[in-house]
């Protein structure tokens, strides 16, 4: 049985409050690194959060994108636009691990890139709730109030 638009759309807040946790703690744990060198944790908080990249896009692939595609016209191109964001935050944020991984980049310097990932991604998963759990995104029909004032 399919989940119903309401639980789809909780399933998905939810996620995203745990990907925007995951988000907050790696940023303060690279300020901190910045200053003690601690760059294996950080990039053990980067890896967290790429695994947690991974299971949300699982989720929405297999609950959120059966609701868009067929919601109208324009849910085959939404789906398009959400997978070639997770594709992109899930590139950064392998880039950003393996950059972790390698002595030639500055610590500051990747400090600055894992605030841009995670800035990236907050915007982006606030877009995401814009963008594709609304009604019309996921085709629902909301009822329409007509005032009639005689008989």
């Amino acid at each position: 049985m399919s989940a119903s638009c309401d639980e789809v759309k909780a399933h998905v807040y939810r996620e995203h409050a745990r990907l925007r946790s995951r988000s907050a703690e790696l940023a303060r744990a690279a300020l901190v690194g910045a200053r003690t060198k601690h760059r294996i944790e950080v990039r053990a908080l980067v890896d967290e959060l790429r695994t947690a990249l991974e299971e949300h896009d699982a989720l929405e692939t297999r609950e959120l994108v059966p609701l868009l595609v067929h919601a109208d016209a324009w849910g085959p191109e939404r789906v398009e636009r959400l997978r070639g964001c997770h594709a992109a935050h899930l590139r950064a944020v392998r880039t950003l691990s393996d950059e972790l991984g390698e002595d030639s980049a500055t610590f500051v310097a990747l400090v600055e890139r894992v605030e841009m990932v995670v800035s990236g991604l907050l915007t982006d998963l606030d877009d995401e709730e814009a963008t594709y759990l609304d009604a019309h995104s996921l085709g629902i029909d909301l009822p329409i109030f007509v005032e009639q004032e005689t008989g």
